[in-house]
């Protein structure tokens, strides 16, 4: 991971040896990373050769880091870590997979403990997520494997499909005033409803994540 203040200038840091990052948050005074580890070995509840999700938390983007949760199973992957104001409660979530089966947990005590969200069968890896206001109700939209699902609470068990190309993986989503936009590889979908979607693409462009900049 490399770091700047300046955005000309970056250096790198080390979260810990043998740690691969994938996505970092920050909130509250606490940055923090999700990621995997290989172990080689077998250690502890792990199998040898087995790729397991970790988070780590630090004060300082360049450290220390310390780790605060491991995965409990094997063959675990986190790909997308996000803070939202969820019901008036500080909440992380970090979504991902488990041999290819959607996962996720959540956080309300800035990452000291993890909760693993009860997410419906048959959900496909989970890459993306973001907390979407409609008309002044709160959801969480999912971007997985050729699909987007939407539920209305943590614990919500019966969650809604939105029609999306098969081939398209959804790599991130973000909202704003009833508006949704969501990057799938080969195109961006567009709603002010949270339901109707429309596509954009350019020819040969691949779509990873979005950012929304504000013009003041």
């Amino acid at each position: 991971t490399a770091v700047s203040s300046d955005l000309i200038n970056f250096s790198t840091i080390n979260v810990s040896d043998g740690f691969g990052i994938t996505d970092i948050g920050y909130n509250n005074g606490d940055w923090v990373a999700i990621g995997q580890r290989i172990y080689t070995t077998a250690y502890g509840p792990y199998s040898a050769n087995t790729e397991v999700s970790q988070i780590y938390r630090s004060p300082s983007v360049s450290g220390p880091w310390e780790m605060i949760w491991s995965h409990p199973n094997n063959n675990s992957r986190l790909h997308q870590l996000k803070w939202f104001n969820y019901g008036g409660i500080g909440t992380w979530i970090a979504c991902g997979e488990i041999n290819s089966q959607g996962d996720a947990w959540y956080s309300l005590d800035d990452g000291a403990t993890w909760t693993q969200i009860q997410i419906p069968s048959n959900i496909p890896r989970i890459i993306s997520v973001e907390q979407v206001n409609l008309n002044g109700n709160e959801y969480l939209y999912w971007g997985c494997n050729g699909a987007v699902y939407r539920s209305t609470s943590l614990i919500d068990q019966n969650w809604t499909q939105l029609s999306i190309n098969p081939i398209d993986t959804v790599t991130d989503i973000i909202s704003d005033n009833n508006s949704l936009i969501i990057a799938a590889t080969n195109r961006l979908y567009t709603s002010q409803d949270g339901f109707y979607l429309k596509t954009w693409d350019f020819p040969g462009y691949k779509f990873d994540r979005i950012t929304k900049i504000d013009n003041n």
